[in-house]
C-alpha cells in the first residue's frame, strides 16, 4: 500500500513529465511552424501525457499546427466520448467503443 508522501511523490513526477513533454511539443512547433499561439500554446499545456506523445509523434511529419493538433474523434470521424462526461470516464468509454466498433485506439 503507498502511503500519502509515495503517492504525493508519484504525482509529483507524472506532472513534471507531463510539463516536460509539453515543452518539448511547444519547442518543436515553434522550430517548424513559428511562435504558437496562446490558445495553442493553452491546449498542450492542458493535455494529458498520452495526447503529448502522440503529438510529439505526430509533429515530426505534420505540414501545420492544426495536423498536430487533429484529435482522434476528427481524423476518425466519431467522438472518443459523450460531451460533458469528464476525463476519468474517457479511456473506459473509448474502450467499449472500440471493442463495439471494432476499430483500433
Amino acid at each position: 500500500m503507498q502511503s500519502f508522501i509515495d503517492r504525493y511523490i508519484e504525482q509529483g513526477i507524472n506532472q513534471g513529465q507531463r510539463l516536460g513533454e509539453a515543452t518539448a511539443l511547444l519547442r518543436q512547433m515553434e522550430r517548424k511552424f513559428g511562435a504558437p499561439s496562446d490558445s495553442v500554446r493553452e491546449r498542450v499545456l492542458a493535455a494529458d501525457s498520452d495526447t503529448l506523445l502522440e503529438w510529439l509523434d505526430r509533429i515530426l511529419n505534420a505540414e501545420s499546427v492544426d495536423a498536430v493538433l487533429k484529435t482522434r474523434s476528427q481524423r476518425n470521424g466519431w467522438l472518443r466520448r459523450p460531451v460533458g462526461l469528464g476525463n476519468w470516464m474517457q479511456g473506459s468509454w473509448s474502450r467499449s467503443r472500440q471493442r463495439k466498433c471494432g476499430g483500433s485506439h
